[in-house]
């Protein structure tokens, strides 16, 4: 009788919920359509990376394409094309990467309403309000490193899509009867969160505790976490033996290879990154960082700083802190609970690792946006309401603001007026283009612009001479030099920006002082000075031509076998 009761009641409830399951469908794919119809990405990270390396895959060769950190975003890009291939033979004869890259950016979009989708109906199950659940929802979707990777080549927005579903299973009350199995089908959703981007696997302890902490359900936690390790471990073995790593030192290399010689890390860039995640703050992070650095090109008074910085930071860290309280007064302990479980190892890991990347807090949007909902359908004043209400949509509105296709336009046509200094019938596969470093857009115009013509063709190739906080920052002027006599030998030409002749930076060039300490900004001109030039395009932000000259080769040789300062120091010691 108990059981008929359970089952019967299960039913009911199953049967009220897809009612409401099919409300929320078409709200989200509303939402979702809207937002991204308006919206693009201005940072497509590593995506054209990716669509190179499955491009060199078709050609035979392995660029990196079973990576540790994505290790299936390349091999689920690749099925999708041969798929396509299959269907359309000559799809990849021209334009290969442009049309893979498409694939990529595709399946990140549908990624991205699926994680829309099942976030929705988390924070309904959350709090059985639809308004509460549609509110953080919003929230969940205009979130900077949402809205943006959603619309890019990359695999974060899949991941979590992957990790959103783990949840989600974990944390609804389905039937018992079938709970081992829906426990089992959990874990292999985060183990293939972790498997698209590693950094996942830091809010798996918190995804496996849910039924734990919800339902008190041992059983399930332990079933979902010998599922995750499994499935993940089966994965990443498997690869292992592909690639045919056979020693602790091989398998350790593979790994780090995956950070690329990344070294920043602090609390400040942390915490200034962790609000850029979800709020979009412009060029406002130069400034933060040139008044912490205390920049004696272009120093920014502590007002202008509070005027364009901390104004977003503070609205962002308000509505967290009275998410906090007010989950605290309402003594919604297990909300509280799997979110500071998920919060701590992100933010150590921040702390040690490039905590400014925005992308960096993915893992948390589920636990923290569930966690508005709960607080949202607590009982608020109204004014607390209200300004709930009132911090979301200011953080949905600049967001949208700063990812309008009208904006994203306008930087594109400003980027491409730059590159048009050197002329379209002067650039060759084998001409390089060197900028200051990669805060210069020019840098990153590859990537953030993929779409535009110049990028399509492959006719600008923009190299930074400076990377900051990169381990092999001492070998500037050797890696230069390396490159640009490959460029020669190819007979390509070699531009240098007009920047790099100047003797002080200009605040919009994106330079910030003692950003790294090895480095400064008046290394660059002497060096550059010191070579000949057969022409200058441009003004102040054109390029120079840099002359194939006996004199030039043989300063750029020289530079080649010369030591570094830190390895005449190591030599000393």
């Amino acid at each position: 009788m108990h059981v008929w009761m359970t089952r019967s009641w299960f039913r009911a409830r199953t049967w009220l919920e897809s009612c409401n399951a099919a409300s929320t469908f078409l709200f989200c794919l509303l939402l979702y359509l809207v937002l991204t119809g308006f919206t693009a990405a201005i940072f497509f990270g590593d995506s054209v990376d990716y669509a190179s390396s499955i491009v060199s895959r078709f050609h035979g060769s392995y660029d990196e394409f079973w990576e540790f950190g994505h290790v299936l975003w390349r091999p689920m890009g690749w099925f999708v094309t041969r798929v396509i291939c299959f269907f359309s033979p000559g799809w990849l004869a021209n334009d290969s990467d442009y049309h893979v890259l498409l694939v990529l950016s595709s399946l990140s979009w549908l990624f991205g309403f699926v994680a829309v989708y099942l976030f929705q109906r988390l924070a309904w199950f959350s709090t059985r309000r639809f308004w509460c659940a549609s509110l953080s929802t919003v929230g969940f979707a205009t979130g900077q490193a949402f809205l943006n990777f959603t619309q890019a080549g990359t695999p974060y927005v899949a991941g979590l899509a992957m990790l959103t579903l783990g949840i989600y299973i974990l944390a609804v009350n389905f039937d018992p009867v079938g709970s081992d199995r829906r426990s089992l089908l959990a874990g292999l959703a985060l183990a293939s969160a972790v498997l698209l981007w590693f950094p996942y696997v830091l809010v798996i302890p918190a995804a496996v505790l849910i039924p734990l902490v919800t339902r008190r359900s041992l059983r399930g936690t332990l079933i979902s976490g010998f599922s995750f390790a499994a499935g993940s471990g089966g994965i990443y073995l498997a690869v292992i033996l592909g690639l045919r790593l056979h020693t602790l030192p091989e398998i350790l290399a593979w790994i780090r290879s995956a950070s690329h010689g990344i070294q920043t890390g602090g609390w400040i860039r942390a915490g200034f990154g962790f609000a850029r995640s979800f709020i979009n703050m412009g060029n406002d992070g130069i400034l933060f960082k040139r008044y912490l650095l205390h920049d004696p090109f272009n120093p920014v008074p502590a007002t202008d700083l509070l005027r364009m910085v901390l104004a977003k930071m503070l609205i962002f860290y308000g509505l967290l802190a009275s998410v906090v309280v007010t989950l605290v007064a309402a003594k919604q302990k297990r909300a509280l609970l799997l979110l500071t479980l998920a919060a701590v190892p992100v933010f150590l890991f921040a702390v040690q690792w490039e905590g400014g990347a925005i992308e960096r807090y993915l893992p948390l949007y589920p636990f923290l946006l569930v966690a508005v909902a709960v607080a949202l359908s607590g009982r608020l004043t109204r004014v607390r309401r209200y300004v709930y209400v009132g911090f979301l949509v200011i953080i949905s509105a600049i967001n949208l603001d700063a990812l309008s296709r009208y904006s994203y336009g306008l930087r594109e046509a400003s980027l491409s007026r730059r590159a048009s200094f050197v002329p379209i019938s002067r650039l060759t596969h084998f001409n390089v283009l060197f900028v200051t470093h990669n805060g210069d857009e020019l840098a990153s115009f590859a990537r953030s612009f993929p779409w535009a013509s110049l990028n399509r063709h492959k006719l600008l190739h923009v190299r930074a001479v400076l990377e900051p906080n990169v381990s092999d920052v001492p070998r500037w002027k050797s890696k230069f030099s390396e490159s640009a006599l490959a460029a020669w030998a190819k007979n390509g030409d070699v531009w240098v920006s007009q920047r790099l002749l100047s003797a002080l930076p200009r605040a919009e060039w994106n330079w910030a002082e003692h950003d790294d300490r090895r480095i400064g900004w008046r290394d660059l001109p002497p060096f550059f000075r010191g070579f000949q030039y057969q022409e200058c395009i441009g003004e102040s932000d054109g390029f120079c031509l840099l002359a194939p000259s006996i004199s030039n080769r043989d300063l750029l040789s020289s530079e080649m076998h010369s030591p570094t300062r830190e390895s005449q120091l190591k030599s000393l010691k």
